[in-house]
């Protein structure tokens, strides 16, 4: 009985010293973007969550902050039968701090942890700054994912038509976990349904190409 304490207590000396070594901190958001349309204003809402482990600085290139993420990328229904999707980059990361420093600057000069837990502290939805929005995408055909095509967020008409215009975005933190829904597999029938199953690779874009790298985890994103 005496090696199990022993066993015990080592398991959780070494827990102990992996989270003091690699802190880790997150939270989950809802992001809400709206369009205005002839038919009026539509808005779609997603959760994302981040989670963010530091690592010690041992030598001077290495360590800092392992960021990552899961949930859903928004869908906007235009009330026509098309969506507007905004797609799970590794933007979504950096949305809630963006935000939070367009309405501080200050937050930006703050250590890495200091500003990690105020931004998981946040109770008010914040408006996004457009720059911090990630690539807004829809398609001409939501059974073929060859039809993608980029919405750009001050060009949106261009894309969608007359009287489509982006009307804003906003984000804020929510005790709700972020869940899948079969919400996104029935507007897009290609997404794997597991997991596990292949990614699909969405066409090649150049590098810089709000396209680049996009694929079916840029829809639902599993990795934690």
């Amino acid at each position: 009985m005496a090696w199990l304490i022993g066993i015990a207590a080592c398991v959780a000396a070494f827990w102990g010293l992996g989270r003091l070594l690699f802190p880790r901190y997150g939270w989950t958001q809802a992001i809400t973007i709206s369009f205005d349309t002839p038919h009026g204003l539509v808005s779609g809402t997603a959760t994302q969550t981040i989670s963010i482990k530091i690592s010690p600085r041992i030598f001077p290139d290495a360590g800092g902050p392992l960021t990552d993420f899961t949930g859903e990328a928004v869908a906007v229904g235009l009330g026509d039968g098309r969506y507007v999707f905004m797609l799970l980059t590794r933007q979504v990361v950096s949305v809630l701090g963006d935000s939070v420093c367009e309405v501080d600057p200050g937050v930006r000069g703050m250590q890495p942890a200091e500003r990690f837990r105020l931004l998981a502290s946040q109770k008010e939805p914040l408006p996004i700054p457009e720059k911090a929005l990630p690539p807004m995408v829809m398609f001409d055909d939501m059974t073929k994912f060859q039809t993608i095509q980029h919405v750009p967020i001050h060009t949106a008409s261009e894309i969608l038509g007359h009287g489509y215009t982006f009307s804003g975005a906003e984000i804020v933190v929510t005790r709700t976990p972020s869940r899948h829904t079969d919400h996104l597999h029935d507007l897009l029938p290609w997404l794997p349904i597991r997991p596990h199953d292949p990614i699909v690779s969405i066409g090649r874009y150049p590098h810089g190409h709000p396209l680049c790298g996009v694929s079916s985890r840029s829809f639902i994103s599993d990795r934690a």
